[in-house]
C-alpha cells in the first residue's frame, strides 16, 4: 500500500509498476535475500532477519480502534500493553517503538 501511495503522488500508476507481489513483510525479504528481487519495501525487522541493507522511508502508525463499549472486553490486552516488559520488548525490534503504547483517546466526530 505504502509503494501505491508513493507511485500515486508522482503521478505513476501503480498498475503500470512490473514486478513481482509478494504478500508479507517476510515475502519481500526473502525475495531480495534469494536475489529474486534487487529491493523491496518491507519492515526493519524483516531486513534485520536476514541480515540486509535497510533504507528508512517513513514511519507508520497503527491504532486499534474500539466502540467505547468495547474497552471492557479489550482491557486485557490495554493492561498488557502498559506493561513495562511490553514496553521494552516492542522497543528492542528494530523499527519499532513503544511511544504511545497502551494510551486511549476518544475520538470527535471532527477526527
Amino acid at each position: 500500500m505504502l509503494l501505491d501511495q508513493v507511485l500515486i503522488e508522482a503521478g505513476i500508476a501503480p498498475e503500470n509498476v512490473g514486478g513481482p507481489e509478494f504478500h508479507s513483510h517476510l515475502e519481500v525479504a526473502l525475495a531480495v535475500a534469494s536475489g529474486i528481487a534487487d529491493a523491496g519495501i518491507a519492515l526493519r525487522a524483516a531486513a534485520v532477519d536476514l541480515d540486509l541493507d535497510f533504507i528508512p522511508l517513513t514511519w507508520e502508525h497503527y491504532d486499534l480502534v474500539l466502540p467505547g463499549d468495547a474497552l471492557g472486553a479489550a482491557e486485557p490486552i490495554i493492561r498488557a500493553a502498559r506493561l513495562a516488559s511490553t514496553r521494552t520488548a516492542i522497543a528492542q525490534l528494530p523499527g519499532y517503538t513503544a511511544d504511545n503504547l497502551g494510551s486511549i483517546a476518544p475520538i470527535t466526530a471532527a477526527d
